[in-house]
């Protein structure tokens, strides 16, 4: 999904969030889901990519990711 939130507002974001969780909730699949929003990614998502210019510079867990390079 790329970046299915952008340009929602706050109610259709919210179930449109729930309705990403409850498709993930089947562990047999995943999904790659976009988005410039580490907030967004902290709700949704198990694992964590961060690209630049097309290259993976880092791969963790949202927390994984937050106490490593996150401030406050």
């Amino acid at each position: 999904m790329d970046e299915p939130t952008t340009g929602v507002d706050p109610v259709s974001r919210l179930k449109l969030r729930n309705t990403i969780k409850q498709f993930a909730k089947n562990k047999d699949s995943s999904y790659v889901f976009t988005t410039h929003w580490m907030s967004e990614a902290e709700h949704l998502c198990d694992r964590v990519v961060l690209l630049i210019n097309g290259r993976i510079i880092v791969v963790g867990t949202p927390e994984e990711l937050r106490s490593k390079y996150g401030e406050g």
